[in-house]
């Protein structure tokens, strides 16, 4: 190929990218059309006409042979499939790329035949679409109909375009059932531990209940309380966010795979009570509660539940014997609140939950071990017992506003942890078995009261720890678009800020004794960590740039300021004369302060990276298409640590440039059949305290060491896929 002809295919494609929305001769006029009783969207049966306003003739357009046909939008000749946010896509017209006053005529059966005017009087260079306001339909007079006969038959799912939709009706449940057992009947769809969700083996990013997220981040709340009697159906499929909105097109690097519970019309308004409540042998007991009251525009839950079951299953569900909690004591208390409230033109919404937890856990166990050795077996009897308490508090709250062409969003988290463990294990070795319970044989040598026993121990083990601990993560976020006048661009800016402290008092305990000797070896050790602080700022700005109605590309420039601070000491209490009552601190314990194994460090990092993401779609041909994508980040990092630790004092600064691609490649669709193939790389950047030269030896059994040579690792990655 000569380099004349290489420089003309170059210069053609950039014309074609850049140049595209120039030539367009026509400007698409769009817009969402609802009816007036449920607020749903209309689309198959939806007809548009394009009128002039002064003459009333219909507008004619340029047809795909050349010739002159009607602007005319008829929905039962090309299906309207998935919204980013409605349900739909904006239906559109096409009108001359001029000065005019138009009438939008909007007809469907049964609806008043509505007129929406439309004014152009300036165009941007690269303008090449406008929205208009939603337009709301009205039922026409009641008449009436001959008789029919209707025959219904249950679909269990189906597709509606890109949408999966499970029919709640189709699946046989138990009276009573709830949300999960429903789910768990769904072809393809799989419920794992925690409440994640799996659709033919792609991971459900949200659950949600009418379009709207419910106590995001945990799905076995509405999965455990929800009856699945008020559902009408299931819909999957890929929601696009606020950026995708605002330029009406699906952008790549904009959508969630989420999972939508929409409710029966008999329960789109009201309020859903469930309370269930059990006890059992060996004082088990449980209670649940669940209350919603909602609207379509407003929604409020409660939620609440006691329980000391240590398994959680339920019965019918499952043929597993595998307990899905640690056996012994476990009780849980759960109380929560979750909201949401939106405007009825949908312009703003404010929602957030609340959730605290509470739970108790003792765990006491007893093991009988025989080790065979050649020099004769030996056996040991172990007496453990673990009490927890651990308290959750989270909360998170946002409110948007929606305004035409613009968004903006305010969001706040809190997460607050409170965590108290104390536990330990006390054990002895024999040189012979005995029939006593290990219990009782226990008690006896820890008391010293050995009787027949004292003659064959070989050793006597004591192990013991305390936690006391909380963590408090806090932060803030503000976002905001606009779509730039008289052009498909959109303009963008994000902050965010983090707080998080973590605080904990550890105190350790091991006591060895041989009895053939009577030597012993005890480490009790007291480990202080607090101060450990850390803050996050991160703020930048975007911009879509939408070259044709084919292609963007999203260029998003930000910076991040990161600095933590953190003291960790080490009391060795066994090197003192009286070291106290195990978990107390006796009050010269500042004199045991192990420098070597004690630590401070204060880290500061700054980030400047320029993200970029680009997306190309080219139809083939009408059932094979070409999208291509390449998403990466150029980043720079300047990071420096001072670090202290006994006589090691150091001062690490390290500046890293890097580019990483979060995924390049195409997707070929042909009828059924996707092709992927996709190029990532990503760089794992080392922590600035593995490269000092310090040996951690707190814990005898598991010694780390720095290493002052080590390097950024980078994964590279490449995926091929055919789906069918």
């Amino acid at each position: 190929m000569t380099t004349k002809r290489l420089a003309a295919i170059v210069i053609a494609c950039c014309a074609t990218i850049f140049a595209a929305s120039a030539q367009q001769q026509m400007l698409t006029i769009l817009m969402h059309v609802k009816e007036g009783f449920g607020n749903t969207y209309l689309d198959k049966g939806l007809t548009m006409t394009v009128t002039d306003a002064a003459t009333g003739d219909t507008i004619m357009i340029p047809g795909a042979d050349g010739k002159p046909v009607p602007a005319v939008f008829d929905a039962s000749q090309r299906y309207v499939g998935q919204h980013w946010s409605t349900g739909v896509y904006p239906v559109d017209v096409k009108v001359p790329r001029a000065k005019g006053r138009y009438i939008i005529l909007v007809s469907y059966p049964e609806y008043e035949t509505e007129e929406v005017p439309l004014v152009i009087e300036h165009i941007g260079s690269r303008e090449n679409e406008r929205k208009l306001p939603d337009v709301t339909l009205y039922k026409a007079r009641s008449r009436k109909l001959d008789e029919v006969t209707v025959t219904a038959s249950k679909v269990k799912f189906y597709h509606k375009g890109d949408t999966l939709v499970y029919n709640a009706d189709a699946f046989s449940l138990a009276h009573g059932s709830m949300l999960d057992a429903l789910v768990e009947q769904l072809p393809g769809v799989e419920i794992r531990e925690g409440g994640q969700i799996y659709v033919n083996g792609k991971y459900v990013e949200s659950l949600m209940l009418n379009g709207k997220d419910f106590f995001k981040g945990d799905n076995t709340l509405m999965l455990n309380n929800l009856g699945a009697y008020t559902v009408k159906d299931i819909a999957v499929y890929d929601k696009y966010g606020e950026t995708s909105r605002l330029a009406n097109r699906q952008l790549e690097n904009d959508k969630q795979y989420v999972m939508d519970v929409r409710l029966k019309k008999e329960y789109a308004k009201g309020y859903i009570l469930n309370l269930e409540a059990g006890g059992g042998t060996s004082s088990r007991y449980m209670g649940r509660m669940f209350g919603m009251w909602f609207t379509n525009r407003s929604r409020l839950t409660l939620i609440g539940a006691v329980n000391n079951v240590n398994d959680s299953r339920q019965p019918g569900k499952t043929s597993s014997w595998t307990m899905t909690r640690n056996p012994g004591d476990f009780r849980t208390k759960t109380g929560g609140l979750d909201y949401m409230v939106s405007a009825e033109d949908g312009k703003w919404e404010t929602s957030g939950n609340t959730t605290i937890e509470h739970t108790r856990a003792l765990n006491t166990s007893t093991t009988d071990r025989t080790n065979f050795l050649s020099g004769g077996d030996t056996y040991e009897r172990i007496m453990s017992r673990q009490l927890g308490h651990d308290l959750k508090i989270s909360t998170s709250n946002g409110f948007s506003l929606k305004p035409e062409g613009k968004s903006l969003h305010i969001g706040q988290s809190l997460n607050y942890r409170k965590d108290d463990q104390r536990g330990g294990s006390f054990s002895a070795a024999f040189n012979r078995e005995f029939e006593e319970s290990t219990r009782k044989i226990l008690e006896y040598v820890y008391s010293g009261q050995t009787g027949s026993f004292g003659d064959h121990v070989i050793n006597t083990v004591l192990n013991e720890n305390l936690h006391r601990g909380h963590t408090l993560d806090a932060g803030g976020n503000i976002s905001g678009n606009m779509k730039m006048p008289y052009s498909p661009d959109l303009l963008g800016f994000f902050a965010y800020g983090n707080y998080k402290e973590k605080r904990y008092d550890d105190f350790r305990l091991y006591d060895i004794n041989f009895a053939e000797t009577g030597s012993s070896t005890v480490d009790n050790q007291y480990i202080r960590n607090r101060p450990d602080r850390e803050h996050e700022l991160n703020a930048g700005i975007t911009y879509n740039y939408l070259y044709s109605p084919e292609g963007s590309l999203e260029v998003k420039p930000c910076w991040t300021y990161r600095h933590s601070r953190r003291n960790s000491a080490l009391y060795r209490l066994d090197r003192l004369s009286d070291a106290g009552m195990f978990g107390n601190l006796p009050a010269d314990y500042k004199a045991a302060l192990d420098p070597d194994q004690s630590n401070v460090s204060h880290e500061n990092s700054n980030t400047a990276q320029a993200i970029l993401f680009w997306m190309h779609n080219k139809k083939l041909t009408e059932s094979k298409q070409m999208r291509l994508t390449a998403s990466g980040a150029i980043k720079v990092d300047w990071r420096h640590l001072d670090y202290r630790q006994g006589a090691t004092n150091s001062a690490i600064s390290r500046r890293d440039a890097e580019i990483e691609i979060g995924q390049a490649g195409a997707t070929y669709m042909a009828g059924t059949n996707t092709f992927k193939l996709f190029y990532n790389r990503h760089i794992d950047y080392v922590p600035l305290n593995r490269l000092v030269d310090i040996t951690d030896s707190r814990d005898p059994m598991n010694i780390f060491r720095g290493a002052p040579s080590l390097k950024n690792a980078a994964t590279n990655g490449l995926n091929f896929q055919w789906m069918k």
